[in-house]
This record gives structure tokens, C-alpha cells and sequence, in this order.
């Protein structure tokens, strides 16, 4: 808020795209904070692009929602451009100047004048509460350091504030989540020219069949570690009761009977505490919250922990077995899903690099172990487990007494090197790396060759940028 105050204060950010591409101009309504909307005004502002036609009005479309600015040139409300159910199909002003600051007065539906103001000037104020001089006092941070790095992000020509896993995570995470998302709007740092990298919806594709033929156990990632690490115990002298309802709606006791309805409807599904894990890529002690209790609650219940792992970090000390895994620059690999940015990162180790020890790249300890597993089953006369927990839905076409011999899905033990690398075609991360280039149909028609020999490529249908490492 710091950054924004100052951004704000000495006049830093961008009117133009604030004014077209943003909601800052949007009027809201001073008595009850809400946006100003079609029930709240005497006369609805109407022109050729929000009226419904005839044809529209038979077939029942859904109402429009209109959002209003105030145009400075005509001194009176207009709507908003892409508001719900307007026609124009861009977000340009044309004619209309925006105001950004300033409070108005319009005639309400009940007769009464309402006063409204902008988002932008609802900021300004909430802004001036956080002078970098005020916030030092808690944060330490020296407010010279506020301001220099509000005005060098403000004045770059590309700016980009890339935000990792957790912070929205933690109570008020979102806040400052939201609090990077406006500075970035403020100085108009998007697309071309930089924006919010965090957990990007986006992702390569066409890699499912990487995976097993069989459906995985999946589940809920959140809810799992709700159970593993029995965490309704922290949140009871972790949060405050009157404050959580506040925030979230929601007291210790509401999310405690959720999370135990869900358990007991199977509404996400959980398999049970593991016996058994391994773990590539997830520091799991460390970034679970409340983190000495999860740990002890997980691994009461946990008889082997296996950790693939390239450093002794906070889970690895906890684990049975360290199994030396390739780190960045040693293998290939293709990093993009979640996507914390805007590039697809082309890892390929350099030429003539001599990999130290024990140490594989991930693909080849997984096909170390379905080989030693594969083995294993052999000795024990295991072939195929049947997993009751996915049952084969019978045909259409199947008669009553098919449908009374439910068939379920089976664990193949003796295939399973086979089924891992496509009958033999991947067996190293190499051969992954160059299938993956070649078969998604995001990356498509990226050859092997060119991006391997070239730092910096752009795909030919998705133009997705190549950083090569």
C-alpha cells in the first residue's frame, strides 16, 4: 500500500490506460460502497449499444448489468464500455473522458440524490492511511526504499512482480495479492509490458498420456494435507473466532463440520494416511503452516518416507531414504505447469557434463523403481491388483446382467515398465523433453532441434516465448 500511496501521491501512474483498461473509473456509490448499477438511478442511461432487440427480449436474455463512468466532457454518467450486456466488443472510450477523481450527484430511483465517487478516488483515500514514513514504523523497511522502488517500477518500460505459492495462503495474503495486481494496473505494467506472474491458468497440454493409461488416485491436495497434518488442531490457537467470521465468513467450528462432511460424503476424495510416500519437488514441512505440528502428525502415521531431492532441505532431513536427484542444469526438462510466469523454461544440461555420484534426473529413478518393482511383483507372483476404488462403468448397450458383475480398474504390475515408457520409447528425460516439444499442441510446431539450438524461440501457433537454459 506503501508503493501504491506513493505511486499516487507524486502522480506516477498512467491516466490513458488506467481510464480504458481498468475499473478505477467505475462509480460507486458513497453511501453504501457499491457500484452504481441500473435499479439505484431515476432514468437508466440507454444508448444503441446497451438496448436489447426484440429478438433478445423473446428468447429471454439475461438482464444487463451495467457499470457507469462519469464523462468529464458532457459532466454526466454514461456506461461503461463491456459492462453485461453491452454491445461493443473492445473496451475503447471513443468520446467519452472519464473521470478518475471527484465526487457527483445523480437522481435516485427513490427520488433522493445519490452521491457517488470513483474506485480511483476511493484508493487515493485508503492509500493516504499507508505513507511509507507510517508503515516503516512496522515494517522496518526504510521509506526511502519504499519510494525509490515505487518510482523505479513506475518509470521501467517493462516491470514484472512475480509471486510465489504461498502468500495468498496466509490471512491477508490475498490483500497484498490484490495490492501487486493495482500497482501494476496503475502503471499500466501488462502484457508487453510486464504484470502479475503468479500460478498462471496456463499450461502446455497434450502431456496426458504421459501418465499412466490407468486413472491415478488423485485428490485434493488442500483437503489431504488438512488430514495429514490434522490442522483443525492449529487453527484452534492460531485464529481468532470473532476475527475468522469476520474475514471468512465462517467460524473454527463451521470449517471443523465442513471439512467432516466432506470426509464422510466423499464430496473430495481421500484415499486414507499413507503408509508409504515419495516425494519429488515439495518441501512439504516447510511450506504447510503450523509446521513443527504437521510434521509430527504426519509422520506418526507415515512407515517409509522416500525423498527425491537435489539439496537437504527441511523435508529430506526427515526422510528415510534420499534418492540424488539431477538438479536444474543437469537434465532436460520442461518447466511450465503451474506456470509462475509467462515462459516455457527449456532446461538442457551443458555439452560433455559429468553428473556426480548416484544422481538421476526424476524419469530415470521413476523407471529405476517400476523396473525394481516390476521385478518384486514378479517374485511374489503379483500380476494385477484390482482397485475397487474405480469401478468401469458398463456400456450403453450392456444387458441387466452385465451390469450386476461390476468390473473395476487394475494395477498392472506386470506391465508396468511398459505402460511408463510408451512401450519403450521414453526411457530417458531427454526423450521425454523432445516428445513433449513435438506433441503438444501448444508447442507444436517447435522442433527439437531448433529450440535446443537456440536461446530465446517463439512457438509457431501459440507464440508461448522459449527460454532456454
Amino acid at each position: 500500500m506503501s508503493m501504491i500511496q506513493v505511486i499516487l501521491s507524486e502522480g506516477l501512474y498512467k491516466k490513458d490506460f488506467i481510464k480504458e483498461q481498468t475499473d478505477l473509473p467505475i462509480l460507486v456509490r458513497l453511501d453504501n460502497g457499491k457500484y452504481l448499477h441500473d435499479e439505484d438511478i431515476a432514468e437508466p442511461l440507454r444508448g444503441e449499444e446497451t438496448k436489447l432487440t426484440l429478438e433478445e427480449i423473446t428468447r429471454g436474455v439475461e438482464k444487463p448489468k451495467f457499470f457507469y463512468l462519469w464523462d468529464q466532457k458532457t459532466g454526466k454518467a454514461v456506461v461503461a464500455p463491456r459492462s453485461k450486456g453491452h454491445r461493443r466488443e473492445n473496451l475503447r472510450l471513443g468520446d467519452v473522458d472519464p473521470a478518475l477523481e471527484g465526487e457527483f450527484e445523480m437522481d435516485g430511483a427513490d427520488g433522493k440524490p445519490i452521491r457517488v465517487t470513483t474506485v480511483f478516488e476511493l484508493i487515493r483515500k485508503e492509500a493516504d492511511r499507508f505513507p511509507p514514513e507510517k508503515t516503516a514504523e512496522i515494517t522496518g523497511v526504510h521509506p526511502t526504499v519504499v519510494q525509490d522502488l515505487a518510482r523505479e517500477f513506475a518509470s521501467a518500460k517493462k516491470a514484472i512482480i512475480n509471486i510465489g505459492f504461498s502468500l495468498h495462503k496466509y490471512m491477508w495474503g490475498t490483500l497484498a495479492c490484490w495490492n501487486a495486481a493495482l500497482i501494476c494496473a496503475l502503471t499500466g505494467h501488462t502484457a508487453q509490458e510486464g504484470g502479475l506472474d503468479t500460478e498462471s491458468l496456463w499450461s502446455i497440454g497434450g502431456i496426458g498420456s504421459l501418465s499412466s493409461p490407468k486413472p491415478p488416485r488423485f485428490q485434493s491436495g488442500f483437503f489431504s494435507e488438512w488430514m495429514y497434518g490434522q490442522m483443525w488442531e492449529t487453527m484452534e490457537t492460531h485464529y481468532d473466532d470473532e476475527e475468522l467470521k469476520e474475514t471468512a465468513g465462517l467460524t473454527k467450528a463451521d470449517i471443523k463440520a465442513y471439512a467432516d462432511e466432506v470426509l464422510k460424503k466423499k464430496t473430495k476424495p481421500f484415499y486414507g494416511h499413507p503408509k508409504a510416500i515419495i516425494l519429488f519437488a515439495d518441501n512439504m514441512f516447510r511450506r504447510n503452516k503450523s509446521q513443527d505440528h504437521y510434521r509430527e502428525s504426519m509422520l506418526k502415521k507415515v512407515e517409509l518416507l522416500v525423498n527425491v531431492n537435489h539439496r537437504m532441505d527441511s523435508t529430506a532431513e526427515y526422510s528415510d531414504y534420499i534418492l540424488p536427484a539431477a538438479s536444474q542444469y543437469e537434465k532436460w526438462d520442461i518447466r511450465a505447469d503451474v506456470g509462475y510466469h509467462r515462459f516455457v523454461n527449456l532446461m538442457m544440461p551443458p555439452p560433455g557434463l559429468k553428473i556426480p555420484g548416484e544422481v538421476k534426473s526424476e524419469w530415470e529413478i521413476c523407471l529405476s523403481l517400476c523396473r525394481a518393482l516390476e521385478k518384486g511383483a514378479q517374485r511374489k507372483g503379483v500380476s494385477k491388483i484390482v482397485d475397487k476404488e474405480f469401478e468401469i462403468m458398463p456400456p450403453p448397450d450392456a444387458t441387466e446382467e452385465e451390469k450386476k458383475d461390476p468390473k473395476f480398474v487394475t494395477r498392472d504390475f506386470d506391465t508396468l515398465t511398459k505402460d511408463f515408457t510408451m512401450d519403450g520409447k521414453l526411457n530417458t528425460d531427454q526423450d521425454v523433453t523432445k516428445w513433449i516439444l513435438e506433441t503438444s499442441p501448444v508447442l507444436n510446431p517447435c522442433s527439437f532441434r531448433v529450440s535446443t539450438s537456440h536461446p530465446f524461440t517463439t512457438g509457431a501457433v501459440s507464440k508461448i516465448p522459449f527460454a532456454t537454459s
